[in-house]
């Protein structure tokens, strides 16, 4: 059979045209099919074409003839196959109809779960919704529930910040679903909300002004917790200082600018200004030195309210995350930002000012130690407890360009006043037969001169005892000009050879070395003198100020001995003690505090003075038992009177500072409640612990909680002066300790209740408090 198709293809490949069939046309070199043709007569193709198909046809039936049985195997084969395939088929269209009523079972479930599973998130919605509806009724029933009209001072604070959480988490519901917006229940609580959101903040604002106003840091407390709740903490902080620093920074342009007193001594308009006469120039000194005043007033109440402000956002907290209200701030560091700003602001315009006009320079240089003085009575009076914040080098920065140019006039004024002395001294050449002679006309200083200069030097001295850094530049100063004064003298000593004769009669050179012996030795007496009078005069005004200060503490323990039920009946007047202690101030002020002359030195041992009087006070006022509300408000009558026995000192009250804050601090504790009290921010700040512990144990303790005295058996004279040997304030808290142990012993030995009031909480918790700070 193979040779049968052997030959077939034989046949093929013999002629062109049918050998062309076999080859591929596009690659073939041959010619084309289409060009063979064209060669050939229709006929001749006709038949050479049939002769092939004959010839393919007898090949294919002698392939069908030979493989006729495999051809029946594979045709059965094919029949097998299409009778699986139809099976195949009829299972698939079963498993289709199948799949059909399982997704039919399927989907009917699922739709019916999916709509449920949309009721179910519309129902939850919806409860949401509900319960944030119930919870603004709620809420904003709560808050209308709040009236503060006719209510006491602590009920508003109180209230106030309640009402101004309740707005707080209405306005935060609100913000997290404003869908609310459109429930009609509540539009007319949401329009309740907007009035009384604007009654709280009204509020707010007056306790923040009053607060300051009054130094009372309850108030600016409650304030600010409103200011937080309201989101705008941060906007009203920084709008308090920058209105504290603009109205310095207008007090300031105001004081150092000198147009508008120019413009008042012109003559008119274009017209030229008038120097100044010496009347006029001494007016505006006066005018000066009082604004200067005046704005170191302001600085100070805009430094103390700022730092009053940043320790209540210190303390003040959160009350769910329990931060800080400072934390909350954009501006922790705000207070030294400030106080900064207002130093830098104060630099520029009075140098500025020293530059431009003759007259502020001469008060700014030639009377520097009466601004420092100025400076100083602020950063003293702040008496400032954060360490990171150094007010005094601050605020000394300002002034180092005055003290510099004033150290400068200092240290000349002083060498001319050496200069002046050896003025008249001359030295020149004469001419005789054979040599060149030293003449030297020499004018030795006189006993006047000694005088003069000694009262010069203590002069500046003086002046500059004020501060402990003026001081010992001013000393440097002296020392300078004492070491002129000594070479000048030392010029004048003669060394010539007639100078160390001792045959003849004392020569002109002996007795000038004589005489400028006898001047050093006067000089250095009355230096000496000089050293000496600041231990003389105080040994000399210690005696009479002990003395009055006994007076004093003798006075004031006469409070044990008033007789305070007369309080009871008709408005409280002051005690016959504190007339007493008022009548003998003013007097020994009058006839002996005046006597003496108006110098540093003698101002702080008056000051000590006062300073005893108001802690001897404090004392023996807190160890009064009992201490009852009519009996307090005597005390508050008297506390009044003793502030104005001390303007005795008028020009003594800005140096008392820190004591004279505690005495008005403790004044407004009288009448608060123990839970009250220890809230405030004076308590450990400003006034000590020991204090308030003892004013506790006196108002609201038990009468077997005794007070220090009585559990030692110690008289309060004797308890008074352990007091005083016992500055520490440790000490003192440890007797306090001693006295809660042995109440509670006496509780436990006689059974008595089987809870403690809650005083002694209150005491312990301060005490503790107090011990782990000291």
């Amino acid at each position: 059979m193979s040779s049968s198709i052997n030959n077939t293809l034989e046949v093929f490949s013999s002629g062109q045209l049918l050998s062309s069939l076999l080859t591929d046309v596009e690659s073939s070199e041959s010619a084309s099919i289409d060009d063979l043709l064209s060669q050939l007569s229709p006929r001749e193709t006709v038949q050479k074409l049939e002769q092939a198909r004959l010839l393919i046809e007898e090949n294919l039936q002698n392939l069908v003839y030979r493989d006729f049985d495999e051809l029946l195997d594979e045709t059965s084969k094919v029949e097998i196959l299409e009778s699986h395939l139809t099976v195949i088929h009829g299972k698939i269209e079963a498993l289709m109809e199948t799949l059909e009523k399982l997704r039919s079972r399927l989907t009917e479930p699922y739709n019916r779960v999916a709509h449920r599973i949309a009721l179910l998130n519309r129902l939850h919605a919806t409860c949401d919704l509900l319960r944030r509806i119930v919870r603004f009724m709620h809420l904003s029933r709560r808050l209308n529930q709040t009236d503060f009209k006719g209510a006491d001072q602590s009920t508003i604070n109180r209230e106030v910040i309640k009402a101004a959480q309740f707005v707080h988490e209405l306005n935060s519901l609100i913000s997290q679903d404003d869908s609310l917006l459109k429930i009609d229940i509540i539009k007319s609580d949401l329009i309740h909300l907007g009035d009384k959101q604007n009654d709280i903040l009204e509020i707010a604002n007056t306790c923040f002004t009053n607060g300051f106003s009054k130094q009372d840091s309850s108030q600016v407390g409650v304030a600010l917790h409103v200011y937080y709740f309201f989101n705008i903490l941060d906007e009203k902080v920084d709008l308090f200082l920058q209105n504290k620093e603009q109205n310095i920074i207008t007090t300031a342009r105001d004081v150092f600018d000198m147009s508008s007193y120019n413009q008042a001594r012109s003559t008119g308009p274009g017209s030229a200004v008038v120097p100044m006469t010496l009347a006029q120039s001494a007016n505006f000194k006066t005018k000066l030195w009082n604004n200067i005043e005046n704005l170191m007033e302001q600085i100070f109440i805009a430094f103390s309210q700022a730092e009053m402000l940043f320790k209540i956002l210190k303390k003040k907290r959160d009350p769910l995350n329990q931060s800080s209200l400072l934390e909350s701030t954009s501006k922790p560091n705000g207070l030294i930002e400030f106080i900064t700003r207002i130093n830098n602001f104060l630099s520029q315009t009075m140098t500025k000012a020293n530059a431009s006009s003759n007259i502020i320079k001469e008060v700014l240089e030639g009377e520097y130690p009466k601004i420092l003085r100025l400076f100083t009575e602020v950063w003293k009076r702040l008496s400032r407890d954060d360490k990171d914040i150094n007010l005094e080098s601050m605020m000394r920065s300002v002034l180092h360009p005055f003290e510099s140019a004033y150290l400068s006039r200092s240290l000349s004024l002083l060498f001319d006043a050496v200069n002046i002395i050896f003025m008249d001294t001359k030295e020149s050449l004469t001419s005789s037969s054979n040599s060149l002679t030293n003449v030297r006309e020499v004018s030795l200083p006189t006993k006047e001169d000694i005088d003069s200069l000694v009262k010069t030097l203590s002069a500046e001295m003086n002046v500059a005892n004020l501060d402990p850094e003026l001081s010992q530049a001013v000393a440097k100063n002296i020392g300078k000009s004492v070491q002129m004064f000594l070479v000048k003298c030392e010029k004048l000593i003669c060394v010539e050879g007639d100078a160390t004769q001792v045959i003849g009669p004392a020569t002109k050179s002996q007795q000038c070395n004589a005489t400028i012996v006898h001047r050093l030795e006067l000089f250095k007496q009355q230096m000496e003198h000089l050293l000496s009078n600041y231990s003389l005069i105080i040994n000399t005004i210690d005696p009479l100020m002990n003395s009055a200060q006994d007076s004093i503490e003798a006075i004031i323990l006469t409070i044990h001995n008033e007789d305070f039920s007369n309080s009871v009946n008709g408005p409280p007047q002051c005690s016959l003690y504190m007339r007493e202690l008022q009548g003998f101030i003013t007097r020994v002020y009058s006839d002996y505090f005046s006597l003496f002359p108006d110098t540093p030195v003698v101002r702080n041992r008056i000051l000590k003075v006062a300073v005893r009087t108001i802690d001897l006070f404090l004392r023996h006022a807190t160890l009064i038992r009992p201490l009852t509300q009519n009996v307090k408000m005597r005390l508050a009558v008297d506390f009044a009177q003793l502030e104005e026995a001390l303007s005795t000192f008028h020009q003594l009250i800005d140096d008392l500072g820190k004591h004279y804050r505690i005495l008005r601090a403790f004044k407004l504790l009288l009448f608060h409640e123990p839970s009250s009290i220890v809230k405030s921010q004076a308590v450990g700040n400003l006034i000590p612990y020991s204090i308030v512990i003892q004013f506790l144990i006196s108002t609201h303790g038990p009468p077997e909680m005794k007070s220090a005295h009585e559990n030692r058996g110690w008289s309060i004279t004797r308890y008074s002066a352990w007091i005083d040997e016992h500055s520490d304030e440790e000490q003192r808290l440890m007797l306090f300790k001693e006295t809660l142990e042995s109440y509670v012993m006496e509780i436990r030995r006689k059974q008595v209740t089987k809870s403690f009031p809650e005083v002694y909480t209150i005491i312990l918790d301060i005490l503790q408090k107090a011990l782990v700070k000291s």
